[in-house]
């Protein structure tokens, strides 16, 4: 992979960054649908720093994808060092590192770059807030969901690139086929302090369906491709997700869990490394939230939503990015439904899109 190969408004992107920075504003907001390469937009930035022998972070949302991220700095010859507990490329010497932001949690860095990119920046996390409170450092964060009460306060610009539906059009994304599936029974259920049904009510009445959210993924899968194919399913709870995982199992198909319980980060790449495979002999992986933001595996063809949200347009719309990823000889993906986040945000999700 080569810089040459950036699409025209990833270039204009770049250019408007610039223009922002020689405005005088510190941290910007860059705003890209998912899929629209915003990754490949900071992997660009962290190139130059590179060359210019300038120091540059780029914070992971989550751990899980520290080494998503490394792997592209890779395709694109930009050498880096990973700061994580025992991890393999630790190489504090390089101008660039990948960081976690749950590692800024744990960990007093006394390193200040001059440069930070901050990934899914609309989670406000208090430790990449604190840590990025210095007028030396610029900052550039990278959302698909510009939603969160608080951003203002740190972003003073904000560039958009382009819209999902121009992707779509343009063959960098692919459409979703929308099935409203079985769908779990909320009626009375009750809600947490943020908004939102409490995650036992979600696993207790979720439980009572997941004979349907197998069948009609047979169904589907069978009716539109033939059989199995490539999925990707976010469960309510971890409890939750595996007894997805037992029915499927049970059915004869592979699926795993990606969640707290893997014990190590071992367990976990290495079952994310098969699902990547093209013929993976894991047909679909299962994660409550881990999955749900900046998981790239592009030939997932079918997504199921089995967690119900009251409020959260930016978690619907980060859990059916995954699927929308183009990929050659995917034509479509199909999302089933069995939260009624599809309908429950439907206006919403349009006007965004």
């Amino acid at each position: 992979m080569n810089f040459d190969d950036l699409r025209d408004y990833q270039g204009s992107c770049i250019d408007s960054l610039r223009d922002g920075i020689r405005g005088g504003h510190r941290c910007q907001a860059l705003v890209a649908p998912t899929g629209a390469g915003k990754t490949v937009i900071a992997s660009y930035l962290l190139g130059e720093a590179y060359n210019k022998k300038t120091s540059a972070f780029f914070v992971c949302d989550r751990v899980s994808l520290v080494d998503q991220t490394s792997a592209l700095l890779d395709s694109y010859g930009v050498k880096h060092g990973v700061i994580q507990a025992q991890h393999w490329r630790n190489r504090p010497w390089e101008h660039i590192q990948v960081v976690s932001a749950q590692t800024l949690a744990r960990r007093t860095l006394e390193q200040r770059p001059r440069l930070l990119v901050w990934d899914e920046c609309h989670t406000l996390y208090k430790s990449v807030i604190d840590y990025i409170d210095d007028p030396a450092m610029t900052v550039v964060g990278l959302t698909a969901t510009p939603f969160a009460k608080g951003m203002g306060k740190i972003f003073t610009n904000v560039v958009n690139s382009t819209t999902t539906n121009k992707l779509i059009d343009e063959k960098w994304l692919v459409p979703i086929k929308f099935f409203a599936a079985q769908e779990i029974d909320m009626k009375g259920a009750e809600t947490n302090s943020f908004g939102e049904w409490k995650d036992s009510e979600i696993e207790k009445r979720g439980i009572k369906i997941i004979g349907d959210i197998t069948e009609e993924w047979v169904h589907k899968s069978s009716q539109y491709f033939g059989g199995p194919a490539k999925t990707i399913v976010f469960s309510a709870t971890v409890a939750h997700g595996e007894e997805i995982c037992k029915n499927f199992q049970g059915r004869g198909y592979n699926f795993q869990q990606i969640s707290y319980k893997d014990g190590n980060d071992d367990r976990r790449r290495a079952l994310i490394d098969e699902f990547r495979k093209p013929n993976s002999s894991i047909v679909g992986l299962v994660s409550c939230e881990a999955l749900a933001k900046g998981f790239d595996v592009t030939d997932i063809k079918i997504g199921i939503g089995a967690r119900p949200y009251r409020k959260s347009l930016s978690s619907h719309i980060q859990q059916i990015g995954r699927v929308m990823r183009s990929h050659p000889g995917k034509d479509f993906a199909l999302w089933l439904d069995h939260s009624g986040n599809v309908l429950r945000f439907m206006e919403d999700m349009e006007e965004v899109f």
